[in-house]
């Protein structure tokens, strides 16, 4: 019975070892996905000040850089729409690497939102068989102080037993005592 006991301490404090691991990664796992929240957060901020930019031409900004003289219409118009073009194509690039990191962080806290909802399953599964672990302790402990003190109150010696054993026996004592009544009897005859 001890060694199952000391088997049954070894388990538990296996599985409270490994419960308490388990809460440790969802905290971290938890604090991971706080920041992911604020990553998140700020992609959305920066997309939405990008997105909110406009293009802004200044014609009188278009003149030759040597005399000063302004560029023709045609020139002018050839110009913007270079400038638009190159415009456009950087703020799309860039809404798209914003739009593909904040996609990457929000795959990341989806992943470890579910890894989260996993490890919860087994810190509940952990939690009962901690809990069995600790009745089958407590059944085992309680077995062994039965036990023990029956061992305790039963006599060592072996015509301390039988006489035990005899003792309890009323027809055995009844006619230990009418025997015991003959003799003493017998005795005093003789006297």
């Amino acid at each position: 019975m001890t060694s199952s006991l000391s088997n049954k301490k070894s388990e538990l404090e296996t599985a409270e070892n490994g419960l308490k691991t388990l809460n440790q990664s969802v905290e971290s796992k938890k604090s991971r996905v706080n920041e992911l929240v604020s990553l998140m957060d700020t992609k959305r901020n920066q997309w939405n000040t990008e997105n909110a930019k406009t293009f802004v031409f200044d014609e009188e900004n278009c003149k030759c850089p040597t005399c000063n003289t302004k560029f023709d219409a045609d020139k002018v118009e050839e110009k913007r729409n270079e400038l638009l073009t190159n415009f456009n194509t950087n703020k799309t690039s860039i809404l798209n690497r914003i739009s593909s990191e904040g996609a990457s962080l929000k795959q990341e806290k989806e992943n470890l939102e579910s890894e989260i909802t996993s490890l919860n399953d087994r810190i509940t599964k952990g939690n009962a068989i901690i809990k069995t672990l600790k009745e089958e302790i407590e059944t085992i402990t309680s077995n062994i102080d039965t036990h023990n003190a029956n061992a305790s109150n039963e006599p060592k010696d072996t015509q301390l037993i039988y006489e035990c054993i005899l003792s309890e026996n009323a027809s055995y004592k009844a006619k230990k005592d009418r025997k015991s009544t003959r003799l003493n009897s017998s005795h005093t005859n003789y006297l």
